[in-house]
């Protein structure tokens, strides 16, 4: 089945990922300079990729592994949040960074309405089925992104001469 780790071993897991956000939030807002956001979100971008990872290949009964999977995901969306929010106020113009945001809310709640019921129905076809389509989501969300915004894969416009 599932993670094969006991009531007591999960009810660990909040506390940790809790105390584990919290600490990186507050590194993440509070000493990380401009001139860095894009490296470190691009970087960032990898930890829940690992983690999935981690969390699909871990044995049952490992709290271990479950753990730094947790930790990984947490360290990512502390990072990923305020320095995502601050490197689009700096680049973006007002207009434009509020166009954004309204597709990306609609879009997201268009995609959460049947997350619920998908998860529930891959879990229970097998636990970790859930975790694989998330990876792959994952993967080709930021294959997208990498496509579209790396100049090296934009057409180059030819000049007349």
């Amino acid at each position: 089945g599932g993670l094969g780790l006991a009531p007591s071993d999960i009810s660990i897991i909040p506390f940790i990922t809790s105390l584990v956000f919290l600490t990186s939030t507050t590194i993440s807002i509070s000493t990380l300079r401009p001139e860095y956001y894009r490296k470190i979100m691009l970087v960032a971008s990898l930890a829940p990729i690992a983690g999935t990872l981690l969390f699909i290949f871990t044995p049952a009964g490992t709290l271990v592994f479950v753990m730094i999977c947790f930790i990984m995901n947490n360290i990512w969306g502390s990072f990923w949040g305020p320095i995502a929010e601050s490197y689009s106020m700096s680049i973006m113009e007002e207009k434009a960074r509020a166009r954004i945001l309204s597709v990306y809310t609609t879009l997201q709640l268009i995609l959460i309405a049947p997350a619920a019921t998908l998860a529930g129905v891959l879990y229970s076809i097998k636990p970790r089925l859930l975790f694989i389509v998330i990876l792959c989501i994952m993967l080709a969300a930021y294959s997208l992104i990498y496509f579209k915004f790396n100049p090296n894969f934009q057409k180059k416009e030819t000049k007349a001469s």
